[in-house]
């Protein structure tokens, strides 16, 4: 009865997509403009490390936003980077024009340049929970078919897996790899994002708990 049911979630969602594909541009690709802010940043390593402002950037941030190819250790070098070439591009606009309100903006944009992880981060992570949140109605559609069927919460949870488009497949596979490991269902499903500034948004982790509690 699993294999029937996980096929005919299958088909189900590929409905939805005719062209076989995800319907929204994924989030995981790894974005150059950043990468190329760590690089830079590296070099500038032995000038010192720059103070982070107030709730920067962490582990936490760099998971809700889906990226994987900057590590919390990159994050210095990537303030670093920003700074470095938002503060140049100022100053090459000074050299071009040295107006006195062109002069004034070069501070603002150092700052920009400074506040550059967290922005970038937060940019990603809302993009990533409205990606999530379009594909969940249909995933909840599959888990409470299924469920009424009378499938078990593990196979109802690996088939929405399997058939859910990214980035909703990364959270369901960390959901089912922490509940293999003994994490509690509940705890995991806060972890699940919801779409900042989306009320009824933060209604989907609950749902889903409620299908499969």
């Amino acid at each position: 009865m699993n294999a029937a049911l996980l096929l005919s979630a299958a088909l189900v969602a590929l409905a939805a997509r005719p062209d076989g594909r995800p319907r929204l541009r994924r989030t995981g690709a790894p974005d150059p403009v950043p990468r190329l802010f760590v690089a830079v940043g590296r070099r500038l390593a032995p000038l010192g490390a720059l103070p982070d402002p107030p709730q920067a950037a962490a582990a936490g941030d760099l998971a809700r936003a889906g990226v994987e190819h900057v590590v919390v250790a990159d994050l210095p070098a990537l303030r670093r980077g920003a700074v470095a070439v938002f503060g140049g591009a100022g100053l090459a606009a000074v050299l071009l024009s040295p107006r006195l309100v062109v002069a004034a903006a070069v501070p603002v944009v150092a700052v920009l340049g400074w506040l550059h992880p967290e922005l970038w981060l937060h940019s990603r992570a809302r993009r990533r929970a409205a990606q999530i949140e379009d594909q969940a109605p249909l995933v909840l559609d599959l888990v409470a078919v299924s469920v009424s069927a009378g499938a078990t919460v593990g196979a109802v949870e690996r088939g929405a897996g399997a058939v859910a488009a990214e980035p909703l497949r990364a959270e369901l596979r960390r959901l089912a790899a922490s509940m293999a490991l003994g994490g509690r269902r509940t705890d995991e499903l806060r972890q699940l994002p919801p779409h900042p500034g989306r009320r009824r948004c933060n209604a989907w982790p609950r749902r889903w708990g409620e299908l499969t509690g």
